[in-house]
């Protein structure tokens, strides 16, 4: 049983198949996060030398995309014709609504025929029809005619009406055209380049991995980054210019992390003088509490009038009255340059309206004194309403 057993184990794992592993990355992130390693320096190492074994690696850098691009197909077919009436002896007659332009509603069929083959059935094939082109070719709709004038009236129909006995004649102007455009994977919405938006109807499957969703930016071995460069004296950045960097971790293998302990000198005694004891801050605190109510202190040669004697506060006083002066008198005199130019568009206003209401009172009333009037716009309109 134990025999069987093995044997059994043996070959589920001799016909077990080879996998793979697949890691992915979010490369999403705005933020870099990048290890720099210095391949110049190396620090000492004792470890056993071994064979080293090579696995390549290859990857895909995807990203993200809400478009896809697909191919559109537009055909136009327009139909002119003209409609005669095919009497005795080969007379011809116009009818009612003889001369018509519209739009041949076709299939979608239809459509993808005419772009696979060039061909479009329509009482005659149409033959010799090319993508991105317009045709235009003479057609019979109805009837006979020939090169004697003579003719053979027959029924004919179209969405505008039906004849009897009538030729139709004409011309089929077919516009075949072909782009690439792009839909939008999420709304299933195509935009031509007429700004016309279209829904596809035709809904693909549901896809929860959303793989048509991502385009392969690249694919093949992950080559190395450059980072950092050595140049003279130190070690570079490759940014959009040159920036000089701190230098990258040199690698330290089979090695455990060691603490140097740095001595900081006279770190305790450094800077003894600025410090202020709590005894001092209340003796100064209660100096100039003593100097703010007017009673007598030992100032110690501290004063502010060592600082700033009484023409320096005098030249500082006018100087601010001057700046404050000035900027009222560049403020004026922008206002009086902005009050002069309303007052020039209010003039030429002036004077042109003048003329307008003169020239409409005079029309009505002549070289009177109701002329008077057309310098103000209210008795220019109470005259033209009284008369």
């Amino acid at each position: 049983m134990l025999n069987l057993l093995s044997f059994a184990v043996l070959m589920w794992i001799l016909y077990t198949p080879q996998v793979s592993g697949i890691i992915g990355y979010d490369c999403g992130s705005t933020h870099l996060n990048v290890t720099t390693l210095s391949l110049l320096d190396v620090e000492n190492y004792n470890i056993p030398l071994t064979q080293p074994q090579i696995e390549k690696t290859y990857i895909q850098l995807l990203q993200l995309s809400r478009f896809e691009s697909v191919e559109v197909i537009q055909c136009k077919v327009s139909i002119n014709r003209f409609i005669y009436y095919c009497g005795m002896h080969s007379h011809l007659s116009t009818v009612m609504n003889a001369q018509t332009k519209y739009i041949l509603e076709i299939t979608a069929e239809q459509c993808k025929k005419m772009h696979l083959t060039g061909i479009f059935s329509i009482d005659i094939n149409k033959h010799g029809l090319k993508v991105n082109q317009t045709t235009m070719r003479p057609t019979t709709f109805a009837g006979f005619a020939n090169l004697d004038g003579q003719c053979l009236g027959a029924q004919y129909s179209d969405p505008y009406g039906a004849w009897d006995n009538v030729i139709v004649q004409g011309t089929t102007t077919i516009t075949l055209t072909s782009y690439q455009t792009s839909i939008n994977l999420e709304t299933n919405q195509i935009r031509l380049k007429s700004g016309t938006i279209c829904v596809r109807k035709k809904i693909l499957p549901t896809d929860h991995c959303k793989f048509n969703h991502y385009d392969v930016l690249y694919e093949g071995h992950p080559k190395l980054l450059i980072l950092k460069i050595f140049l003279n004296d130190g070690w570079y950045h490759m940014t959009l210019t040159p920036e000089y960097s701190l230098p990258p971790t040199i690698m330290k293998p089979m090695t455990k992390p060691t603490w140097h302990y740095t001595n900081p000198g006279s770190l305790a005694a450094s800077g003894s003088d600025h410090i202020m004891f709590p005894a001092e801050k209340g003796g100064i605190l209660n100096a100039m509490a003593r100097g703010v109510k007017g009673q007598p202190i030992a100032y110690q040669g501290i004063s502010l009038s060592h600082l700033l004697d009484e023409s320096t506060i005098q030249k500082i006083t006018e100087n601010t009255w001057k700046k404050i002066w000035g900027n009222f008198i560049s403020f004026g005199n922008a206002s009086a340059g902005i009050i002069g130019i309303y007052f020039c568009i209010r003039t030429v206003k002036l004077i042109i309206d003048t003329l307008i209401h003169g020239y409409a009172i005079h029309t009505i009333y002549g070289w009177a004194l109701h002329l008077i009037g057309a310098l103000w716009d209210s008795i220019t309109n109470l005259i033209i309403h009284l008369s």
